[in-house]
């Protein structure tokens, strides 16, 4: 049996008045995931 993984990691770093956003996708992407993050990062 085989285990697959499926998700996003979403990270946010301030480098003095400057913010870094960085995203991490895992396994395949759905419509579901885009629909999700969009907002998230919008």
């Amino acid at each position: 049996m085989s285990i697959k993984k499926h998700g996003l990691s979403i990270g946010i770093e301030r480098v003095d008045n400057n913010f870094f956003l960085s995203l991490k996708a895992v396994g395949k992407l759905t419509h579901e995931d885009y629909e999700t993050i969009t907002p998230m990062i919008g």
